[in-house]
């Protein structure tokens, strides 16, 4: 298993697909695969997303997309399984049987509007530690460029006294 990160092009029917993907686990779930499994949650999130702001689209789609997400959330993603999609395309037939394209017809949509789908491995959002660049370090001379690791060798004095001197000089000049 690993992290995918999917993006839909903007010709994408949102629910066309996810209608289409739940149909394709209801009548052939031998046939599925982790990436639509990954982007039927992941859809259905974005359903939720818009169902929050539109009213409309809740009333039409709202209490189907719970049920939808009860039944995706109690799966365990980590390992998807040829049982656990069986089991779950049971719970689909029973539950979700008029939010599924008819048996004859998903296939022609799921070909459509899988062409703007894109599911590929996810990039860390951060960069590894092996190529950060090293801590800095007081250096020796003007080359060094900070990583010298003991600074104390070459023998000049710590800028905390070359500030107290200067500090003192001042005070000194002034009376």
């Amino acid at each position: 298993m690993q992290l995918c990160q999917v993006t839909y092009g903007k010709p994408t029917k949102r629910v066309t697909l996810q209608r289409a993907l739940v149909s394709k686990l209801m009548f052939e779930p031998e046939r599925c695969t982790y990436k639509e499994v990954v982007v039927l949650f992941d859809n259905l999130l974005w359903l939720q997303q818009k169902a929050e702001k539109d009213p409309d689209f809740k009333n039409k789609f709202g209490i189907t997309l719970k049920v939808l997400a009860y039944l995706l959330k109690r799966m365990d993603f980590k390992v998807i399984q040829a049982a656990d999609i069986e089991r779950l395309s049971v719970k689909f037939r029973s539950n979700l049987s008029h939010f599924g394209l008819a048996q004859r017809n998903y296939k022609q949509p799921l070909i459509q509007q899988w062409r703007y789908v894109d599911v590929r491995p996810s990039k860390s959002l951060g960069r590894e530690v092996k190529t950060l660049p090293p801590s800095r370090y007081i250096g020796i001379g003007y080359r060094d460029k900070g990583t010298a690791k003991k600074s104390w060798i070459d023998g000049s004095p710590s800028w905390q006294d070359v500030a107290m001197r200067a500090r003192e000089d001042q005070l000194n000049v002034k009376e």
